[in-house]
């Protein structure tokens, strides 16, 4: 019987997504439907699938897996304030804290109501309650917006995070003093020195670990379960929630700066195997005939995470009637608020942007390429130190700046160092040579540098390669544009036509990794030419399986183009 349980389960986790994408339901999360399918399954209708000690412990690695993967989401990037620089009003970390704050205070608020109603007497317990927020919801319902990434899908998710981190402490200080165990909230100190000296640990072996790890090793995925294991053994040891210490995993892992890879592998085993564990058996769990009509009590409260409410019940501060009913309410609250976002959220501005690009030094060259860029959404600002030059294009680019001296303190100041891509552009190779080198120091991601003279020394342009900047050089351009048109004219013809061109597009959407090339639904509106994966050609076929962080070049119609590489591009 243990094994049949088990067996419908799995089968359940597989068929959902499937009967999902076949009739295009996509207002509803993934892990709402597994909650549904797991109260079908269960003894509130069918009762064919029964907890037992397998699935109760793989759910419990489920809601393990999905507290580490949330922690792995968060963007630390956002964290960092820009010396002599004050943080924006509108940023993610402002706004969500903002918006938790008012969480907390309209908690308080309808905790005290209930409490003069006499529906639920602990004021404290019910505003930890009603103050969390499904992050595992949250984030399953950005992942399939596609803005996870975004500004907004950013603030959305520190929100969710202090809803989750907030209530799971506040709860941890609630379970330790009213089970009798006030004396070891200080143990719990225990618990964050341990993360830092696991990431201080392994912050440097870790990169090791990537050069000598294969196949049958998989170092990172090792440590990353230890790290997990680690975290929640001494989370509960000290007294606090094995949650948090997944949660505290996740974050170390994630300050490890893992691969693309890396993470992709983890999200596999996690949205792939254990986390629909949880969610399926929290539905088969749940007793519709107790909680149904306690459920209407609190069918507008904010959503909740179960493993709080579990909490609550072995501290006996809320009956089991009362946890079903919560329930209940969430997965009314989780269902109705997904489908109010995905159909009344529209994409903004600040959305729309690609990627953040700063270009130092205006030229003939770096001016049009700005203006391409800026119309197909990139946030791009120019500045240059030559004051003619910014006379001459100060009516053509929308953010050009004129800095008398471009020096590290200037650029600094000036905030050109906060964006995903700067490029040097001087006709001085070794200026450009030089501010390249600064950005990079002060942590830009890709530096683009220009570098001119065709006599140009083989081990300058090597060092400045070590260094992780790439290299521009007009000269063999136009020696690789003039060789195209003597030798493969139709080639240069597709790269310059203005209908149709050659594109080059990242896989980082993991929708569709693992997939065979001809079962992409836009297959036949392009032409794949080739795919490079770590670096290496690959000659594609109609059954070469996509992999996350594959290169692919193609060529097609550029409406059709541009929508294929917004679909490949998008991180969730």
């Amino acid at each position: 019987m243990q094994q049949l349980s088990l067996l419908i389960v799995m089968l359940a986790a597989l068929i959902i997504p499937i009967i999902m994408a076949r009739f295009k339901v996509s207002s509803i999360p993934t892990a709402i439907a597994e909650i549904i399918t797991g109260i079908i399954l269960g003894k509130s209708f069918f009762n064919i699938v029964n907890p037992n000690w397998t699935l109760n412990f793989l759910s419990s690695l489920g809601v393990i897996m999905l507290m580490f993967l949330s922690g792995m989401e968060i963007n630390f990037d956002l964290f960092r304030k820009t010396p002599g620089k004050k943080r924006d009003s509108k940023s993610p970390v402002i706004m969500a804290s903002q918006a938790f704050g008012l969480i907390v205070i309209s908690s308080f608020v309808i905790a005290l109501i209930i409490s003069r109603l006499h529906l639920f007497s602990d004021i404290l317990l019910a505003t930890i309650i009603f103050s969390t927020v499904a992050l595992g919801v949250v984030i399953a319902t950005l992942k399939e917006k596609d803005i996870l990434q975004k500004p907004v899908g950013q603030t959305l998710l520190l929100t969710a995070v202090l809803g989750e981190v907030v209530p799971m402490l506040a709860l941890t200080f609630y379970a330790s003093i009213n089970g009798g165990n006030a004396k070891r909230l200080g143990l719990i100190v225990f618990l964050f020195l341990a993360a830092f000296f696991l990431l201080w640990r392994f912050k440097q072996p870790f990169i090791w670990f990537n050069k000598i790890s294969k196949s049958t090793t998989q170092l990172d995925i090792r440590l990353a379960f230890f790290l997990i294991f680690a975290l929640v053994t001494i989370a509960e040891t000290v007294g606090a929630e094995n949650i948090l210490g997944a949660f505290l995993a996740g974050m170390v892992m994630k300050l490890l700066e893992p691969s693309e890879t890396t993470e992709d592998r983890l999200n596999s085993i996690g949205y792939g195997f254990l986390i629909p564990f949880f969610f399926i058996m929290t539905g088969d769990r749940l007793d519709l005939k107790n909680s149904f009509a306690g459920s209407f009590l609190v069918a507008t409260t904010i959503t909740l995470v179960l493993p709080t409410l579990q909490v609550a019940r072995n501290l006996h501060a809320i009956t089991g009637a009362q946890s079903d009913a919560f329930t209940l309410a969430a997965v009314i609250v989780c269902i109705i608020a997904p489908i109010v976002f995905n159909s009344m959220y529209k994409l903004e501005k600040s959305d729309l942007i690609k990627q953040k690009v700063n270009f130092i030094g205006t030229n003939t060259l770096t001016v049009p390429i700005s203006q391409q860029l800026y119309k197909n959404w990139y946030d791009v600002r120019m500045v240059t130190d030559n004051e003619n030059n910014f006379k001459t294009y100060n009516s053509q680019v929308k953010h050009l700046e004129y800095l008398p001296t471009l020096d590290a303190e200037a650029l600094e100041q000036g905030g050109y160092f906060d964006c995903d891509i700067v490029v040097v552009g001087f006709l001085n190779d070794h200026k450009s040579a030089r501010l390249a080198q600064i950005a990079k120091e002060h942590g830009v991601k890709r530096v683009i540098a220009s570098q001119n003279n065709p006599r140009l020394d083989p081990k300058d342009v090597s060092a400045l390669r070590e260094k992780g900047i790439e290299i521009f050089n007009s000269f063999n351009v136009q020696s690789s544009v003039l060789r195209a048109l003597i030798e493969s004219p139709l080639i240069l013809r597709m790269l310059t036509d203005t209908e149709a061109g050659l594109y080059e597009a990242t896989v980082l959407n993991s929708r569709y990794t693992g997939r065979e090339l001809h079962t992409l639904p836009f297959v036949n509106n392009i032409t794949i030419s080739r795919i490079f994966r770590k670096r290496k050609p690959i000659d594609p076929h109609g059954d070469t399986i996509i992999e996350y962080g594959d290169h692919i070049l193609f060529t097609g119609d550029r409406k059709a183009a541009e929508e294929v590489r917004e679909a490949l591009r998008g991180v969730n």
